[in-house]
């Protein structure tokens, strides 16, 4: 159990996370449970056509009442664009970070 905010309304609401998927240099993916329904987000390796090594990550979120899910899908278009941006800027200092390691 876990205390959590929620996104769109800044409620701390009782969580529960839980790891569905765990495959080493692949793919991880945690669900979250909350009152209004539940987020699953997934990290995957993959390789581009260049060769490139890159990490996908997606987000399906399930509501249980109708009009939470119409309200986050009308905010969820500027959230995603705030989420992308701070997610690039982690991942840029991830891959700074390990490969000032190597």
């Amino acid at each position: 159990m876990a205390n959590l905010q929620t996104k769109m309304h800044q409620l701390v609401t009782q969580n529960t996370m839980k790891v569905n998927i765990m495959k080493a240099d692949d793919t991880f993916q945690l669900e979250t449970q909350q009152p209004s329904g539940k987020i699953i987000q997934t990290y995957k390796f993959d390789t581009e056509r260049s060769g490139a090594k890159i990490l996908v990550y997606s987000e399906q979120n399930v509501f249980e009442s109708n009009r939470n899910q119409m309200n986050f899908m009308i905010f969820g278009l500027m959230y995603k664009y705030f989420y992308n941006r701070g997610v690039r800027k982690r991942m840029r200092y991830l891959d700074d970070l390990a490969q000032s390691v190597e």
